[in-house]
């Protein structure tokens, strides 16, 4: 796989966060930790054609509930995988296939991460983005668009959960193909899902 391998975001964070929340415990993966500042509930949404171009078939997120650990109604499980998915959907639009191409700025790519996870995102721009091809590339076609929500519940409430990614996309101007995959980890503060951790891999061929 070329570039530089997975990059895991306190994965120990992660289980700990699980583990702590299911005693009852109110404790967070980052006790310094703040939540980036509020914005509108995420909505999936996919790029469209431009007029002056041929129409391109729309990928649309595929999204599923995975695991369950923990009870939680039935209703209340769809709400909270829709607005998991939503936050984890409108990363994957900032970073990689949303936008206008070329370009070379990649500072909001993405939106939903607490403070800290934006942070370290950030050092990993070439990883969580596509910063490493904006500025080569001219436009981008997803091909699949995957999440897939685990939950973690405690009194029926969702306290946790983890989003498995699959996006593939090929890129024009510089062919590509691209494939992101991976976990990210997300907990619930003010009343909004967060991202604070991630274990992404980016290949190119």
């Amino acid at each position: 796989m070329p570039g530089r391998p997975p990059r895991l975001t306190r994965p120990t964070a992660a289980v700990a966060l699980a583990l702590t929340l299911a005693l009852g415990s109110g404790c967070s993966a980052d006790p310094t930790d703040e939540t980036a500042p509020a914005a509108s509930e995420p909505t999936s949404s996919s790029p469209s054609a431009s007029p002056a171009e041929p129409a391109v078939p729309v990928v649309r997120t595929r999204t599923r509930t995975g695991s369950v650990t923990g009870r939680i109604p039935k209703d209340t499980r769809k709400v909270v995988v829709h607005r998991v998915s939503g936050v984890v959907d409108e990363w994957l639009e900032a970073a990689y296939v949303g936008g206008t191409y070329p370009r070379t700025t990649f500072g909001r790519s993405w939106p939903g991460f607490t403070i800290g996870a934006t942070r370290t995102a950030r050092g990993d721009r070439d990883l969580m983005s596509n910063a490493d091809l904006g500025e080569r590339i001219d436009g981008v076609t997803v091909k699949r668009r995957e999440i897939t929500v685990d939950l973690l519940a405690v009194a029926g409430t969702a306290r946790a959960a983890t989003a498995r990614v699959h996006l593939t996309f090929t890129t024009s101007g510089t062919e590509r193909k691209v494939t992101v995959t991976g976990r990210l980890f997300l907990t619930r503060k003010n009343a909004r899902w967060r991202v604070f951790g991630y274990d992404v891999a980016k290949a190119r061929v």
